[in-house]
């Protein structure tokens, strides 16, 4: 694993403003950047808006004059008027004989061929066509000699053939009709803006003329000369003209089909990238009713030439930025003096404690917030030193776990006396007064240090509480001062935990040749005071009632039944499962007339032997013979039992018993309880 990085505080104050001030500069040349850009979108966009006002204005001006021309020629020239009358009479071919349709077309191209050099307005576009009111070509000016093609499926000659003006879009393909030619020949591709304008005298049509113009390099110089944007005039994918330079117009086909396929219609303008140069691009279509033209303007600006000034100021504001972090790293190099001297007291002292040093103390006087962690910590010291002192004092009678409990939490014990339900372990050596009478004092007092040694590290283990010891017997007890609603559970294992200790403490006693007395645990579950006991003086935290007299009672009980660990009911009862036991006896004790049952507890259920599990089945059935009578069977069952464990004290016992009333039967009202005579 890495080594992790460690910094000294001013080091990260540095680093901390460092990247302050670079992430404000940051977020300011952010700011600014899009301020600009913004203002850049905003103002191309008016641009912009301007131009395609220009562009329109200027066609409306034209189709105004276009169309006067043609009002005054159809109105001040009865040449022209005749012509076209006489040509679409010959076309209408109302019945009354005469020349036929393609003659009456041929001499109205004719004699307008004559007659045009007369009309002024021809020679102001190169689009001029002439059609009869059926839209049948009689002149072109493009290709004069050329006549009788019919115009009406061209673009929009049939409105114009009904009275309607129309104004459209002429790819060059569109400017052939069969084998006439409406336009001069332009290097292709090549746009004509066109203009339908029907010849009305009379109050009627009759005829139609066609007035266009070519959408050049020439158009879109002039209207940026007027808002000063860059245009490009384009269809079906192709660049027909710009104003653009020669290296940005060999890219923008490219960029232009980048374009169209991101385009969002509800974007409008979009970003091309042009050789090494940004612009700002929108397009706007010529002629949305012709759309088989595809033909529109693409208006570009230069963004890098207008965010010039943008560049100028983010190299001011990095200077700026860089002289703010010079005196900021000033300033804070003597901020960051004047926190961490303190705090690297605090830590020194914070070790010193660490390592248990409790009379650790630090003298911090900034008079500010640092000055009153400094007395925080001298006042935790004082109360760490004082807690340590009542810690040590609780754990010699309760586990370190509820110690720490206590402490934490000091408003859940009751000092006053309250009733609990608790279980009650009584713990006493056997012969050990003997034993004391041929050992020196020293080695008596070595002997039951060991002794108390082993009981109350069991004890507490489970969290239990020794009361106090009597002699040599140890009193303990689950279920105060903290709550504890499986305290029988926990007394039991600690029970069965003494008694492994106690054995190997035995076995460590013969080994120095030391006679090792035997010993008893008797554990009761029943409803006890616990609190303060003494008096105003002097007092302890302890229990009393009438069952710690029946837990000395069973731990007694033992004695008489060979046995080592014995429980009574109450306790068994809250139990539950995960323990081996069995039911010994209905015993009377001293001072009680209730009987009690005694249960022996054998060991953990998960470390119980088959072997055991056995005999308890065995001497709980020959128990249940005896009690209904059967001393015959009681006797064959126990019989059974002592030829497996030749050295089970209890069931010898019971077999004495037994064997002595199949001899001399018990009286009907026999209850088959034990009177035990001594404490």
């Amino acid at each position: 694993m890495a080594a992790r990085l460690r910094l000294r505080f001013r080091t990260k104050i540095w680093i901390a403003l460092c990247g302050l001030v670079g992430v404000a500069l940051a977020v300011a040349l952010a700011v600014a950047q899009d301020a600009a850009l913004e203002r850049v979108r905003s103002e191309s966009r008016a641009r912009f808006d301007r131009t395609l006002t220009a562009f329109h204005e200027l066609q409306r001006l034209r189709a105004q004059y276009a169309s006067a021309e043609i009002d005054a020629l159809s109105r001040a020239n009865p040449q022209l008027r005749t012509i076209l009358s006489t040509a679409s009479l010959a076309a209408a071919d109302l019945g009354f004989g005469g020349a036929a349709p393609e003659d009456a077309l041929h001499d109205a191209n004719l004699r307008l061929q004559s007659a045009l050099p007369s009309l002024a307005a021809k020679e102001k576009l190169v689009v001029f066509a002439l059609t009869d009111a059926h839209g049948r070509l009689l002149y072109s000016r493009a290709d004069p000699e050329r006549f009788g093609q019919d115009l009406l499926a061209l673009g929009r000659v049939k409105s114009v053939a009904d009275g309607a003006r129309a104004t459209w879009i002429w790819l060059d393909g569109d400017a052939v009709v069969g084998d006439a030619r409406l336009a001069p020949a332009y290097p292709s591709p090549a746009l004509y803006l066109v203009r339908g304008e029907p010849v009305v005298f009379d109050d009627e049509v009759h005829g139609i003329v066609l007035l266009g113009e070519p959408l050049d390099r020439e158009l879109l110089e002039s209207l940026r000369g007027i808002t000063g944007v860059d245009l490009a005039l384009v269809s079906r994918g192709r660049v027909i003209a710009t104003t653009l330079s020669a290296a940005h117009e060999g890219a923008l086909p490219v960029a232009l089909e980048r374009m169209e396929r991101a385009r969002d219609p509800g974007r409008g303008m979009a970003e091309l990238q042009l050789d090494d140069e940004r612009f700002l691009a929108l397009r706007s279509e010529l002629d949305p009713g012709t759309p088989q033209a595809d033909a529109g303007f693409v208006l570009l600006t230069s963004l890098s030439g207008e965010l010039a000034a943008f560049r100028e100021l983010r190299t001011t504001l990095s200077g700026v930025g860089l002289l703010v972090l010079a005196g900021a790293l000033g300033v804070g190099y003597v901020l960051a003096r004047g926190i961490t001297n303190p705090l690297s007291d605090l830590g020194r002292a914070a070790r010193r404690v660490g390592r248990g040093d409790l009379d650790a103390r630090v003298s911090i006087a900034t008079g500010d917030e640092l000055e009153s962690l400094g007395d925080a910590f001298n006042e935790m010291a004082a109360g760490l030193r004082e807690r340590e002192l009542i810690k040590s004092t609780l754990e010699r009678y309760v586990s370190k776990k509820v110690a720490a409990e206590l402490l934490r939490d000091p408003g859940r014990v009751t000092l006053a006396g309250a009733r609990r339900e608790l279980t009650v372990m009584f713990v006493d050596l056997g012969g050990f007064t003997a034993l004391a009478e041929e050992l020196p004092p020293e080695v008596v007092v070595a002997h039951l240090n060991e002794y108390f040694e082993a009981v109350c590290g069991a004890v507490l283990e489970e969290d239990g509480t020794v009361k106090e010891f009597q002699g040599d017997g140890v009193v303990a007890f689950w279920g105060a001062p903290i709550p504890q609603p499986d305290h029988a559970p926990r007394a039991c294992r600690a029970a069965l935990a003494a008694a492994a200790r106690l054995d190997a403490l035995r076995g460590r006693w013969e080994r120095r040749g030391v006679i090792a007395p035997s010993y008893r645990l008797g554990l009761h579950s029943a409803e006890l005071v616990a609190g303060e006991i003494g008096s105003a003086e002097r007092g302890a935290y302890g229990i009393v009632g009438d069952g710690m007299n029946l837990a000395a009672r069973i731990e007694g009980a033992n004695k008489l039944y060979g046995t080592r660990l014995l429980v009574s009911e109450a306790t068994r009862e809250r139990l539950g499962a995960g323990f081996l036991l069995r039911e010994l006896d209905r015993v009377r004790v001293v001072g009680r007339r209730q009987p009690v049952r005694l249960f022996e507890l054998i060991a953990q259920d998960s470390a119980a032997t088959p072997q055991a599990r056995r005999a308890c089945a065995l001497y709980e059935r020959a128990l249940a013979a005896y009690r209904a009578r059967a001393f015959g069977e009681s006797l064959r069952a126990l019989d059974e039992l002592l030829a497996a464990a030749p050295d089970d004290a209890p069931a010898r016992f019971l077999r004495a018993r037994v064997s002595e009333l199949e001899s001399s039967p018990p009286p009907a009202d026999w209850d088959a309880v034990l009177a035990l005579e001594t404490k």
